[in-house]
Parts: C-alpha cells; structure tokens; sequence
C-alpha cells in the first residue's frame, strides 16, 4: 500500500554547496520499501500535489534527519538502526 509522497529538491551541504536530490534518493534515505512509496518530479507542479493529498509527503533535508514522520502527529519518529 502506497503511503508516501517523495519529491526531489536541492540541499545545501555546510561548506555552502548546493546539491540536487532525486525523489528515488529521497525515499532510499528514508529507508523505504519502494511499494510503499510514490515518486514524484516535481513539488512545483500542481498535478504532482495533487496527486500526493493523500499521502505522506517527504522531501530533502539539509539537514540529514531522514526519520519518518508519524502519519498523525507528523512528528519524527526515531528508527531504531
């Protein structure tokens, strides 16, 4: 069952560089089984959104915290790696 939503984005690392990350490796990073998980090109598009109002909606995080969030509270919730 399809739960997720990932889109591609740019990140900035900390030596200021700008880095493009692919829906695929949005969800890879989340640690996602692909049948759980919808990707899509772009977050601009409205098609795309539309598409997505249902589902959990990930994106790329400068910050590296690829926990996923709980599907009520929308919070992180911390794996257990």
């Amino acid at each position: 069952m399809i739960k997720y939503a990932a889109f591609p984005g740019y990140v900035c690392s900390d030596d200021g560089a700008r880095h493009f990350i692919s829906a695929h490796t949005v969800m890879e990073l989340h640690g996602l089984n692909p049948a759980e998980c919808v990707c899509l090109k772009s977050a601009e598009d409205g098609r795309c959104r539309q598409a997505a109002r249902d589902l959990i909606s990930l994106f790329p995080r400068s910050d590296g915290d690829y926990d996923l969030p709980d599907s009520e509270t929308g919070q992180p919730v911390k794996r257990v790696k």
